[in-house]
């Protein structure tokens, strides 16, 4: 196991032609973080912000960076990738194809002049902890492709790394082969306590597997004539449960949860001590409002975020904390119901959603109507102008 540990990284991308002369182009900058030994963190975010770039400077595949990688606070910048004692799965497995598994699986401990007795012993218990026992003698062409991905892991448990890298290892494999990998990852990573870092792009796997997700995203603040191109920046990192119900920001909000959280553009009346007024689509509403210290309302322009599921949908509300909505779609899905409505004084109709259980569907409007968007009894996140989380609201039922 080892402690991981970035100082100000940065990578810059290669050149990009203009009509006059290239220019560089900064994939991220002074990016810093620290993963604590024993801890698994999934790196999440958009195609295209740099994750598999980040684990293969991790892994000592890309060196041309600026900053400092440490493993246990001792620097790795200019050691090997083979000396660092990381191990890396990849979306697709990389396995030899005219060897067994068997040889596959043993090929790190052949190359360091591991006896053939060691070998075998070792094998027959890390294919068993994998789950490939009966797969010993075939060849990698025999196997499906989650059979592959176990083997792949396997090989890389046999060399007993300090650090897992893990690049979308599940992406190319049905719903079942992926939980079923999911599972015995987690099941792993909590025998054997090795530090891993993860890349995903599926939410609902960065939710399950992590201790602490890494939230990455592209920065349009630093576009500038020779900065063309966005660059990542950190948006947040902590536990899924903050992720879920604290986002930092508006970008972290849209990311996860399917639905997305409903994300409401409001203007801000009057704020006098605890309680502020919004208006929203013409309508107004009161609350109580706990202000985020360190970072400021700035202008009358908000958003206010909510989950579909804390939203629910009336025809009888009365309460200060409704909206007058209409209903513009109903989507079943098997026990549940996704009811799109749109505020009825808003010119530009944007879809707001409330996720209902079917029989709660049945008794709300149908499409076309007239209803209420009732918020929830708990808080409200309130974002700023800039998307960032400046406070939390509660409403007021009457």
């Amino acid at each position: 196991m080892a402690r991981l540990r970035l100082e100000r990284v940065g990578k810059t991308q290669a050149p990009v032609s203009t009509s006059s002369h290239s220019i560089p182009s900064s994939l991220f900058q002074n990016l810093s973080f620290d993963i604590k030994e024993g801890e698994f963190v999934v790196l999440f975010g958009e195609s295209g912000c740099g994750k598999s770039t980040l684990l293969r400077m991790v892994a000592g595949l890309d060196k041309e960076y600026q900053g400092r990688i440490l493993f246990d606070e001792q620097p790795v910048d200019h050691i090997a990738a083979e000396q660092r004692q990381v191990a890396m799965i990849l979306q697709s497995p990389t396995l030899f194809p005219h060897m067994t598994v068997a040889d596959n699986i043993t090929f790190p401990l052949r190359i360091k002049g591991i006896t053939v007795s060691q070998r075998e012993q070792q094998l027959h218990e890390i294919a068993a902890k994998v789950g490939v026992s009966a797969l010993l003698a075939r060849m990698p062409a025999q196997l499906s492709g989650g059979q592959q991905q176990r083997v792949a892991l396997a090989r890389c448990l046999i060399q007993h790394p300090r650090l897992f890298l893990f690049d979308e290892p599940l992406a190319n494999l049905d719903r079942a082969a992926r939980q079923e990998l999911r599972l015995l990852i987690q099941f792993l990573h909590r025998e054997l306590g090795t530090t891993t870092l993860f890349v995903t792009h599926d939410q609902e796997e960065a939710m399950q597997l992590a201790d602490r997700i890494m939230v990455l995203g592209k920065s349009t603040e630093s576009q500038t004539e020779f900065q063309t191109e966005p660059q990542t920046k950190l948006l947040q990192f902590d536990t899924p449960d903050a992720i879920f119900h604290s986002p930092e920001n508006v970008q972290v909000a849209r990311l996860f949860g399917h639905p997305a959280m409903n994300l409401i553009p409001a203007q801000v009346l009057h704020i006098q001590g605890d309680r502020i007024e919004l208006n929203i689509a013409g309508q107004h509403i009161s609350a109580s409002f706990h202000p985020h210290d360190a970072v400021p309302i700035m202008d009358n322009n908000v958003t206010l975020g909510v989950r579909p599921d804390d939203c629910t949908l009336s025809v009888t509300a009365t309460s200060e904390s409704s909206l007058d909505v209409e209903i513009v779609q109903k989507d079943i899905l098997g026990n549940e119901c996704h009811c799109y409505c749109r505020l009825i004084n808003e010119s530009t109709p944007f879809p707001l959603v409330v996720r209902q259980k079917v029989h709660e569907a049945s008794e709300s409007p149908c499409v076309g109507s007239a209803s209420k968007l009732v918020f929830p009894q708990k808080f409200l996140l309130l974002f700023n102008a800039d998307g960032n989380l400046c406070g939390k609201v509660a409403l007021t039922h009457s």
